[in-house]
């Protein structure tokens, strides 16, 4: 008796001390879990694999990055974006998330908003929604993303026999959003006023469409009015002419030479205007003519039906072929075209301009307006006529000019001015003295009304593509080269034969499968 009283005692110490060793080693396994985070990726396309990029990127992160979430769990990005943003919280503890759903949590989310500025709509449901999907927010900084920045789909996959393909961008959109806030800067773009230009205020010619576009990707645009002026403003990053009706004085077109060749950078989008059947001059050509462009006094005619855009004109809508360009790049990846409206030709004089839109072979640049009144056939290009594919915009780099050298140099050679940002604008490559002794950048475009409302919207790409021109033209880093990764859009197809199996393994099986085990525990514990 007292032999197995001792033998249960000893098997009872040992399976004290056994547990005790099994929760020892539970402890230390999540306290490695816990000092050695990691995270394993099982999608096919390595959809939440941050890229080598995003990892350096987080490496280098000095200061605390707040990621708000306005999605609610129902939807359809709400489980990408918080896997994703794990990952991102992995390899980073600078990084914090919060998610907040309009519909739930309205009154924190009412304060956000307020906060950052987002929008508030209502679902046919009536559940609150954000028009943005996130806000990236670092010290007084902050980001927006939309849905739309998540991901789309790539329109030439439709036909392939595997179906068609999502572009998922949730990292390209994170990763931009928090580079710009730890190296960039609020860009500055002055657009040019007292020519009858587009304008910020008004409801004719409304700049509302652009401002809202490059409002989200932190660019504020401020009115200047070149003749009231001594110099452009140094502060500006970029200058933008829009369309104006009428011509620059010889003194303004002075006021942009210097501006540019001193390191500034300049949009001119410049449409032929019409009067007694032909273009007026803008005082620009012969500035342009300097740096290596041609504006022409002509009128685009696209002739090639499957680049128009209902209903057909040959002075367009219609859809520009691109070039080779970096500023084209990211814009030719979206696999959506740029559509222009009444252009005229921009050519380059030599290899310093460089084509970023086109039209088709079929097109030309008519240099006699007056032959289109009344024309009740295709036009056909004549002499003096320049033929497709002709080139509708351009980008150039000017080079410093001799007058303009010395003034260069003393602007490179004086003491910066201190930044705000803790050394932002020296890293975003916008700072004028570190700009001063090189040339600006420039790009042509022959038409502004690419700028309408209705040809900004998502079925065209001219709001990506006036954000690649700000982009290039004042050196921002916002687009990164984390490419899409491509998500297969694999639909459920469940026929009447489905539904039998499906009710079978549900109704039948499934509940025998249980009663099965039920009965093998039972039958052991029996015996």
């Amino acid at each position: 008796m007292s032999a197995a009283r001792g033998s249960a005692a000893a098997t009872t110490a040992w399976g004290g001390l056994g547990s005790l060793f099994v929760a020892a080693i539970v402890l230390m396994v999540n306290y490695l879990a816990m000092r050695h985070y990691v995270r394993w990726d099982w999608t096919s396309q390595g959809l939440y694999t941050l890229s080598e990029r995003t990892l350096a990127e987080l490496r280098e992160l000095d200061r605390p990055v707040d990621v708000y979430v306005f999605l609610g769990r129902g939807d359809a990005h709400y489980d990408q974006v918080r896997e994703l943003l794990e990952r991102y919280r992995a390899a980073s503890a600078r990084i914090s998330v919060r998610f907040v759903d309009p519909d739930r949590n309205p009154a924190e989310y009412r304060v956000l908003a307020q906060r950052f500025d987002v929008g508030t709509g209502v679902d046919v449901g009536g559940r609150a929604f954000a028009d943005v999907a996130v806000v990236v927010a670092s010290g007084d900084r902050h980001w927006k993303i939309t849905r739309d920045e998540f991901l789309s789909y790539d329109l030439d996959s439709f036909d392939d026999a595997e179906g068609p393909k999502v572009d998922v961008r949730a990292e390209q959109a994170l990763t931009g959003a928090i580079v710009e806030l730890r190296t960039g800067r609020a860009t500055k773009v002055c657009v040019s006023a007292g020519h009858g230009e587009w304008g910020l205020e008004g409801a004719e010619r409304s700049l509302h469409a652009l401002r809202e576009s490059l409002r989200r990707e932190n660019v504020t645009l401020e009115t200047v009015e070149t003749r009231a002026v001594q110099a452009i403003a140094s502060d500006c990053d970029a200058l933008f002419v829009l369309g104006p009706l009428r011509a620059f004085s010889e003194p303004e077109v002075a006021r942009i030479r210097s501006y540019v060749t001193q390191g500034g950078n300049a949009l001119f989008a410049l449409d032929p205007v019409l009067e007694d059947d032909r273009v007026v001059p803008t005082g620009l050509e012969a500035l342009l003519r300097d740096w290596g462009v041609d504006l022409d006094a002509t009128v685009v005619l696209e002739r090639d039906p499957r680049v128009l855009v209902p209903p057909p004109n040959y002075a367009g809508p219609f859809l520009a072929a691109y070039g080779e360009h970096a500023i084209v790049e990211g814009v030719l990846a979206q696999r959506v075209p740029v559509a222009l409206l009444l252009a005229r030709s921009v050519r380059p004089r030599d290899e310093r301009a460089r084509p970023l839109l086109l039209t088709s072979e079929r097109g030309y640049a008519e240099s006699t307006p007056a032959e289109l009144l009344g024309a009740q056939r295709l036009p056909e290009p004549g002499e003096g006529d320049h033929r497709g594919p002709v080139a509708v915009a351009v980008a150039l780099e000017v080079p410093v000019e001799a007058a303009d050298e010395a003034s260069a140099e003393r602007a490179a050679s004086a003491p910066a001015a201190p930044d705000a940002g803790t050394g932002a604008a020296a890293d975003a490559g916008t700072s004028r003295a570190g700009t001063a002794r090189r040339g600006g950048r420039v790009v042509v475009v022959g038409d502004s009304d690419l700028l309408q409302p209705e040809l900004m919207e998502p079925v065209f790409a001219n709001a990506d593509f006036v954000a690649a021109v700000t982009g290039w033209l004042t050196e921002r880093r916002s687009l990164i080269a984390i490419g899409p990764k491509k998500l297969d859009d694999v639909a459920m197809r469940i026929t009447e034969d489905d539904l039998g199996r499906l009710a079978l393994d549900v109704l039948v099986l499934l509940p025998l499968s249980a009663a099965l085990l039920g009965f093998g525990v039972w039958w052991s514990r029996r015996r």
